[in-house]
């Protein structure tokens, strides 16, 4: 039989707290790496109807122009030896969730480290850019408060991604 005390209860509100903006990062993961995919699979069709002139390019430097365009088209080398696989997506979401698991690793450290003894109150705010975590705790020095930040950042050229700020105050 396992047993859980108030700390484990605090981190298994929290990564629940956290799992519609989780959620909503893999989608946007997801659609920023499927838009990738289709800017280099519309680079190679357009190689392939003739759309692209590489006239001007020596013969022996047009494979080496045809792929150094298509792996721009992708968006680096990375994606498009990610985009050779068939279970890209497979791939994306278990790195989304190694992400996850480092973070929640990083928050029970911060945590711990403190000496949560209860949780007073608990208020996460989520928003379209992240979230905000702001948690009154006991410990064993006294009252804290635990403050939760998400810094997130995505567009055209960046892939989404985000950073966790925790900062702990008396």
């Amino acid at each position: 039989m396992t047993y859980k005390n108030s700390t484990d209860e605090m981190f298994d509100a929290m990564i629940a707290s956290f799992k519609q903006f989780d959620d909503e990062q893999l989608a946007r993961d997801l659609e920023w790496h499927q838009a990738r995919k289709s800017a280099g699979e519309k680079y190679r069709d357009a190689y392939k109807s003739g759309e692209l002139d590489f006239s001007n390019v020596d013969r022996r430097d047009r494979t080496y122009a045809f792929a150094c365009g298509l792996v721009e088209a992708y968006g680096g080398k990375s994606l498009t030896q990610l985009f050779q696989h068939h279970a890209w997506r497979e791939v994306v979401a278990a790195n989304h969730h190694a992400k996850i698991a480092k973070r929640n690793a990083r928050l029970v450290y911060q945590l711990t480290k403190e000496f949560v003894t209860s949780v007073k109150s608990a208020k996460v705010t989520h928003s379209h850019d992240g979230f905000d975590g702001c948690f009154h705790v006991d410990t064993d020095q006294g009252q804290k408060v635990i403050k939760i930040t998400t810094i997130f950042a995505w567009g055209p050229v960046n892939r989404p991604h985000y950073r966790v700020k925790v900062k702990v105050s008396h």
